[in-house]
């Protein structure tokens, strides 16, 4: 038991001020008071930490929200900078005995991409395109295309070259601009014949982009691949329609 301590009103009076101090003191001598020693020590790792808490909580949290937003304006400066590639302006139109879609990938050249075609490096982008019957558990497929497109740039020529599927079309432009006006805005593509259709049946079309290095005849081709990464794919998009 600990002798000789000067007791202190448990509210706090004049001559210590009062408040905090005042209460914490009280405590302690409470605790001496009745010999108990454990809970005196308990009394004041309590106190101390109640009184951290107060002091230092609201600083944590406001600075977490700081950081959040920093964070979150950081990342939306970047999209804005580097907005990423998807499939847009995508429409359904019957022709004939031939059902046909129409879309345009936005945004086809990121950075690395841009980087990497101005480089002399062929860029393949590949269209997948599916129409399907939706049901309980698995889709039935009606039909699936794909259009492969490669866009090579000569630095010499100062142009750019637009292949299409199994090269059996090679068209040349001037700048990136044109190049992506002719190469990913797709009209009129046909998906499938109107004979596989029944009416009033509801069907989904979903597309989506992929963007890989093509074949190239570059040394130290095996290099390049270990060295950069290369390509995106979009997000599926999908509309529904009835017949």
């Amino acid at each position: 038991m600990i002798k000789n301590f000067k007791k202190i009103s448990p509210a706090g009076t004049k001559k210590d001020g009062g408040g905090y101090v005042g209460r914490l003191c009280w405590r302690l001598y409470r605790g001496t008071s009745r010999g108990n020693l454990s809970s005196l020590c308990i009394s004041t790792k309590i106190g101390l930490y109640l009184h951290f808490v107060k002091i230092f909580l609201p600083l944590l949290v406001s600075l977490l929200i700081l950081l959040s937003i920093a964070g979150t304006s950081s990342a939306t400066t970047q999209n804005n900078r580097n907005p990423k590639p998807y499939i847009g302006e995508v429409s359904i139109s019957k022709k004939g005995r031939c059902l046909e879609a129409s879309f345009k990938l936005i945004n086809p050249f990121p950075k690395k991409i841009k980087e990497a075609l101005e480089s002399g490096v062929p860029i393949k982008y590949s269209f997948s395109i599916e129409l399907s019957t939706p049901r309980f558990l698995l889709d039935k497929k009606i039909a699936k295309r794909n259009i492969e497109k490669t866009l090579l740039y000569d630095a010499i020529k100062g142009e750019f070259r637009i292949i299409s599927s199994k090269g059996t079309r090679i068209l040349t432009v001037n700048t990136l601009k044109e190049a992506e006006k002719e190469a990913f805005s797709i009209k009129n593509f046909p998906v499938c014949t109107i004979s596989k259709l029944s009416k009033g049946k509801t069907y989904v079309l979903k597309i989506r982009a992929v963007a890989d290095k093509g074949n190239a005849f570059l040394p130290f081709e095996g290099l390049i691949d270990i060295f950069s990464r290369w390509g995106f794919a979009t997000k599926w998009h999908e509309i529904k329609f009835t017949y």
